[in-house]
């Protein structure tokens, strides 16, 4: 990622918060100034270099959303987890961050309810559409 960096600087990365290593990763990168989207995790990985448990993963997912968004950098919080939403807005309000800071990232047609509640509370959302095989 440093070196795809240096030469352009446009290029972020997403970060799974259940893998072991991504807090060191996501502390490295925010080194360099780069831009994250943060996301659970949806490959199935062995415990030796995942988080096993879900209360692990999203206990880790929050530490690491305490990481990005006091950082200055435009970050993405990528989840439908009503839970994982709401310590992000709290952390964001209780730190003062903006909600024009970052954004919530979710996939189109899934919690469309969610989606229009937090851009009418007056975060910002990006829609990702997957599409081919």
């Amino acid at each position: 990622m440093r070196r795809v960096r240096a030469k352009s600087p446009a290029v972020d990365t997403v970060m799974q918060a259940y893998l072991y290593r991504t807090e060191q990763d996501v502390k490295d990168l925010l080194g360099i100034g780069c831009r994250i989207r943060l996301c659970k995790g949806a490959y199935e990985e062995s415990a030796e270099i995942a988080f096993p448990k879900k209360a692990d993963v999203d206990a880790n997912f929050v530490k690491l959303m305490k990481l990005l968004l006091p950082s200055e950098i435009y970050h993405g919080i990528a989840t439908h987890d009503p839970r994982m939403i709401e310590a992000t807005t709290e952390f964001a309000a209780k730190q003062g961050i903006a909600k024009d800071k970052f954004e919530f990232q979710m996939l189109y047609g899934i919690r469309t309810d969610l989606q229009r509640q937090l851009v009418r509370d007056g975060y910002r959302m990006r829609l990702y559409i997957p599409y081919g095989t």
